[in-house]
């Protein structure tokens, strides 16, 4: 027993070695929850931002594209058992990855004529590793396949195609009925002109601005070139956590000039809506 004891304390004491220690009041939940789980999205010579809203051990699906309509099935193994792989996805803007998606006209030899065709580019992920928290000193990346978008709300579904590797960090999305109000702190994070993911604060200036059709929300929150598809945090004292409420999407402009601290978000409801559309209310309901 006092061996036994002596090996766990030896132990105990070269895990604190090698762990690096925390300043006083260090902010390790902004780290984790809102800096870490931002990604880098680059798609045919376009780069923006990304975020992880998923990435969990499920059963393995194979996707085909029909008809435009992406049609998802179970694999099983020889036993007729489902295979278990992780799914990871990005929630990211349509206008950053609209390079990687083209119409094409193709000849059907079924209906013997020629008809459009879609055709979707592989889009390439990169997110940060960081020493104390905050030193972003590497990259790790990988590739990933659009699997849904929807151009009219600016929004678009990336898949990882990593299925042997969960993303260490997932974002947490706003509950379903909350409520947030004007003046309340935000943060708007994205890799901002290519650099490695970094937050703005700000706070919330408009609830109910509709673009597009879609209502939109506008934080003082500065964002420019590249924060599009990232995300928008508020802190929720009740359940003590930071939570995506938007996805910058677009910056206010007074004729050639852009004003960064007028930012406009897409609104979770509308990001809850896209999900569903495309099938994946898993995400939202887990």
């Amino acid at each position: 027993m006092l061996f036994k004891a002596l090996v766990a304390a030896a132990v105990a004491a070269a895990v604190l070695f090698m762990t690096p220690p925390l300043l006083a009041g260090q902010p390790k939940k902004e780290h984790f929850e809102m800096l870490y789980p931002a990604v880098q999205v680059r798609a045919m010579g376009g780069t923006g931002s990304g975020t992880v809203i998923y990435s969990k051990i499920r059963d393995a699906q194979k996707c085909e594209l029909v008809e435009e309509e992406v049609v998802c099935s179970p694999v099983l193994t020889a036993g007729g058992v489902a295979q278990r792989e992780c799914h990871s996805f990005i929630i990211t803007n349509w206008h950053v990855i609209r390079r990687a998606v083209t119409i094409t006209e193709a000849y059907d030899p079924q209906l013997k004529e020629k008809v459009d065709k879609e055709i979707r580019e592989t889009v390439e992920i990169a997110w940060w590793k960081y020493n104390d928290l905050s030193r972003a000193v590497r990259t790790e990346g990988a590739k990933a396949d659009i699997v849904g978008y929807d151009k009219r709300a600016d929004l678009a579904l990336l898949r990882v195609r990593d299925t042997e590797n969960c993303m260490d960090y997932v974002v947490h999305l706003f509950p379903e009925g909350g409520k947030y109000f004007l003046f309340e702190e935000v943060w708007a994070i994205g890799s901002g002109l290519g650099y490695p993911p970094f937050a703005t604060v700000g706070v919330l200036a408009n609830l109910e601005t509709e673009i597009n059709g879609h209502p939109y929300l506008l934080a003082s929150s500065e964002i420019v070139f590249g924060n599009s598809g990232g995300s928008l945090m508020r802190f929720s004292e009740k359940r003590d956590r930071y939570e995506m409420i938007g996805i910058p999407s677009r910056a206010s402009a007074a004729g050639f000039s852009i004003i960064e601290h007028m930012g406009w978000s897409i609104r979770i409801d509308t990001i809850r809506e896209f999900l569903i559309s495309e099938r994946v209310e898993y995400i939202i309901n887990e």
